[in-house]
């Protein structure tokens, strides 16, 4: 999944286009804009990029040559800067959240598996940091980077993220009631 969520902003409301196999979602995007919105390719090569600041999130509008805005890409800068900016310390928001600070230090870090973490934890972020849920989701599915601090003998083992149930079971600053809930949590989604 892409790290930015992109909405086109000549549209009534969201829109999804179908992501050709093989293709970024810029290029569903810039295909959408020309089937739906009949824009040329020339209105599309001549856009400008215009970037919006803001504590909590990467903005990137780009505005067609006549004016109209035409796509947003919107890319969270992380947990903890949000949560600072909707008020939280990294401690009261790990507390907001029911995990401890070692869970939010692996969220933050991308250091859990995105699609194992329950949909009641991506709506608790979204609500406590003021976001749109898309916007969490992207941030928690990014890639994990290699840090180039890893140090040690032997061969450098690349880095895999862990399953949200395995970062639950293993935290040492979880209590066990808080380990029992959303452990139960977790295996009551993977239900059908």
């Amino acid at each position: 999944m892409s790290q930015s969520v992109l909405s086109c902003l000549l549209c009534e409301g969201p829109v999804n286009p179908r992501v050709p196999l093989g293709a970024s979602d810029l290029v569903a995007y810039q295909e959408h804009g020309r089937r739906d919105h009949h824009l040329s390719q020339a209105d599309l090569a001549q856009t400008l990029r215009t970037t919006v600041p803001s504590d909590v999130s990467l903005v990137y509008v780009w505005t067609l040559p006549d004016g109209r805005p035409w796509l947003r890409a919107e890319r969270l800068q992380g947990l903890v800067q949000a949560g600072l900016a909707a008020g939280y310390a990294p401690a009261d928001l790990a507390a907001a959240l029911a995990i401890s600070t070692d869970i939010l230090a692996k969220l933050e870090a991308g250091a859990i598996a995105g699609e194992t973490l329950p949909a009641v934890l991506l709506a608790q972020l979204a609500e406590v940091l003021q976001v749109e849920p898309a916007l969490v989701a992207a941030y928690l599915e990014r890639p994990l980077a290699d840090s180039p601090f890893r140090c040690g003998p032997g061969a450098r083992l690349p880095l895999e993220k862990e399953s949200f149930h395995t970062a639950i079971r293993e935290s040492p600053r979880l209590s066990p009631a808080q380990k029992q809930a959303w452990l139960a949590l977790v295996e009551a989604e993977r239900q059908p």
